[in-house]
């Protein structure tokens, strides 16, 4: 909100029904980007998570629900909400995922929601991700720290790339199709968490500086399949590959020392 004009800026909370009415009575879409985003949050803080997660998706469709035109709205969800997992995160995102459903069916409201799997790119300060983690550990000289044992497997999608799927499901809602789907938007190509960490270390040219492997057990979540049906129903494919994303990031993080060092540092 610090970049944009004062005048396209409204601060609200996602539970009021009121400010959301108003601002999608000026919406021609919405896109539901906000919620509780890290599992780890979300189990130390259910009653928090369930709050952002579900009844944040439910005020935003209510309250497009009561206007009186028919406004496309495109929720952000996760892979973790197909996923056999009974986390507070994934439940509450897979609840998310009904209300779009019934929001659709029910109401006629033209929703659908797309799922992201790790979401990485500049601008992110949250020191529980991977990659700011590791960012933020080398350019403080340390040698970042896995604590689990690097083996398990992520699908890691540029920002850029997430934007661009958005986008390609709103245009199709807004011709009237795919409204009730959900589809996940991945970038196919899962790669080890110490890789990663690995890379990152390689991209900022500290060659002596090695990840410290705790080794302790994995929690991830395995992958799911790679669902095609986003790419076929919108012609979406993602165009920034790891390698060329860790180093758009690595350089945002050089540049903007003050963005991140008041969550990051140590």
């Amino acid at each position: 909100r610090n970049r944009l004009p004062q005048e396209h800026v409204a601060v609200g909370d996602i539970a009021d029904i009121a400010a959301l009415s108003a601002l999608a009575a000026d919406s021609d879409v919405v896109f539901h980007l906000a919620g509780q985003s890290q599992p780890g949050v979300a189990k130390r803080e259910p009653r928090k998570n369930f709050e952002a997660n579900v009844q944040g998706t439910w005020s935003v469709l209510e309250a497009v629900r009561v206007q009186q035109r028919r406004v496309p709205v495109v929720v952000a969800s996760s892979v973790a909400a197909a996923a056999e997992d009974p986390s507070p995160y994934a439940v509450a995102k897979a609840c998310a995922e009904l209300i779009v459903g019934c929001y659709q069916r029910t109401y006629g409201v033209p929703a659908c929601t797309v799922r992201f799997p790790n979401l990485y790119g500049p601008n992110d300060a949250h020191a529980d991700r991977l990659v700011p983690s590791a960012i933020v550990s080398v350019l403080q000289g340390d040698a970042p720290v896995l604590h689990s044992d690097g083996q398990s497997l992520l699908d890691l999608l540029y920002v850029e790339d997430a934007a661009a799927a958005l986008t390609a499901l709103c245009a199709k809602l807004m011709e009237g199709a795919l409204a009730g789907g959900a589809f996940e938007a991945m970038s196919g190509h899962p790669v080890k968490v110490i890789d990663v960490v690995t890379q990152v270390v390689r991209l900022m040219e500290c060659p002596d500086m090695v990840p410290v492997v705790l080794g302790g057990k994995s929690t991830a979540a395995p992958l799911p399949s790679a669902d095609h049906a986003l790419r076929h129903a919108t012609g979406w494919e993602p165009v920034v590959d790891l390698e060329a994303g860790l180093r758009r990031t690595i350089e945002w993080y050089r540049q903007h020392p003050s963005e991140w060092h008041k969550t990051c540092a140590r």
